[in-house]
């Protein structure tokens, strides 16, 4: 299992609100975790990773290219 999520998020909650917000930051770094485990290790259920890298790609130029554009 992993637990870099859990050490991350309650790091976090730690800094910014104590021990209760160490609490609520382990919570939100487990369902994190889970998440990650659950849609088979990396793409966190955004479908296709073949997609996402073209969708990714095309946001990305055409968003350069209205900066290209811009005086």
């Amino acid at each position: 299992m992993s637990w870099w999520g859990k050490l991350i998020g309650g790091s976090v909650g730690f800094f910014f609100g104590g021990p209760l917000g160490a609490i609520l930051g382990t919570a939100v770094g487990h369902s994190f975790d889970h998440a990650k485990i659950v849609a088979g290790g990396g793409n966190f259920g955004f479908g296709n990773p073949e997609r996402v890298q073209i969708a990714f790609f095309t946001a990305t130029f055409s968003v350069m290219g209205h900066l290209c554009i811009l005086p």
